[in-house]
């Protein structure tokens, strides 16, 4: 059974859409939840037979009642709080809070920007999140805003996120920024046992972190 098949019937009876992309990836669209849809991605490692999936959420903001200006204040309040969720521990695994591994790159490139601890703080703090995190055990959660236009996520998530091509889209969109999304993605090795209930599991773990960044915005930005 291809990864493909796996996944769509590890997601049966969550009464969300699901179709192919044109590179032989998935979309999943809730029924119930019009703001949110996620990737699921796989590739082949580097130097090796194994494959990893990526569950990838895109949370869409609510833009009534905000201004351009607000807008990009926003979207570097976001950028500024980004954050890496991690699973450590010999004997008994914890979850691990740092920021994006992405932002030193991202600093350079924008000009600098202040960094925030607020969502780190704030999601520190949600002990029945931390524990769907264990639960689900994926390799890396990665919590960042959308930086490109939609129609390019997905290309923007099978490249490494860098280049001139990807790094002058950047720019454009934060200069012109229309709405703001936040983006939840899961790393997955591909492969272990049950992983079509590992599969399910993380989705529905993307959709409940995209649900609690919304809360944490409403909660800690203030325009």
């Amino acid at each position: 059974m291809s990864w493909v098949d796996v996944v769509k019937k590890a997601l049966e009876g969550l009464d969300a859409a699901i179709s192919d992309t044109v590179k032989g990836n998935l979309v999943v669209e809730s029924a119930d939840r019009d703001n949110f849809k996620a990737f699921i991605l796989a590739r082949r490692l580097q130097f090796s037979f194994d494959r990893k999936l990526e569950v990838v959420g895109v949370w869409e903001l609510p833009r009534a009642g905000i201004g351009a200006e607000d807008l990009k204040k926003q979207l570097f309040w976001m950028l500024s709080n980004s954050i890496e969720i991690e699973l450590g521990g010999l004997f008994k695994k914890k979850v691990r809070f740092r920021e994006w591994g992405e932002l030193r790159y991202l600093r350079k490139m924008l000009g600098g920007f202040p960094l925030s601890n607020e969502l780190k703080r704030y999601l520190e703090g949600n002990q029945h999140l931390q524990e769907r995190i264990l639960e689900s055990s994926p390799e890396l959660v990665e919590i960042f805003p959308r930086l490109i236009p939609p129609r390019f996520l997905e290309f923007y998530f099978l490249s490494s996120g860098r280049g001139f091509a990807i790094d002058r889209m950047v720019k454009r969109y934060i200069d012109s920024v229309e709405s703001n999304a936040w983006i939840v993605r899961l790393h997955l090795m591909y492969g272990t046992p049950k992983m079509g209930e590992k599969v399910r599991k993380n989705y529905l773990l993307v959709l409940k972190i995209a649900e609690e960044m919304e809360k944490a915005t409403n909660e800690l930005f203030l325009i």
